[in-house]
């Protein structure tokens, strides 16, 4: 699994798109942008009315928040052998979140849901 290549992001991007889950509990979301960065990779994303889309190309001003961490630990996350706040925690995870602090705590049941959805995409054991 390449979770650094595009091709993830992209099929994960799909998978997302029908997931009423995860699109019920982006639908709050107005033009949400983050960035993920997995050691030299970034991928963008952005949730909008429910909607994940990449923005590859596109003007990075609106950048609302990024998680960063080394592949390993992305690895566990996407797998859904840890859980995302286990991941994101100073204490216990590899993960560091920086940026617009709201945005954050106001998109995490959203990535929840994502972070679920790669687990599936994978074949990981999921997330509970």
């Amino acid at each position: 699994m390449d979770i650094s290549g595009s091709g993830f992001w992209d099929q994960l991007v799909a998978a997302a798109a029908d997931d009423a889950d995860l699109c019920g509990k982006a639908a709050h979301a107005r033009a949400c942008a983050f960035a993920v960065r997995i050691d030299d990779a970034q991928h963008l994303l952005e949730f909008h009315r429910g909607v994940l889309e990449r923005l590859e190309g596109k003007d990075l001003t609106g950048i609302r928040f990024s998680i960063s961490g080394p592949r390993s630990e992305w690895e566990k996350v996407i797998t859904g052998t840890i859980p995302y706040a286990r991941a994101i925690n100073v204490f216990h995870g590899r993960l560091r979140v920086e940026g617009d602090a709201l945005s954050v705590l106001w998109m995490t049941p959203a990535l929840w849901q994502l972070w679920r959805v790669s687990a599936r995409l994978v074949g990981g054991i999921g997330h509970g």
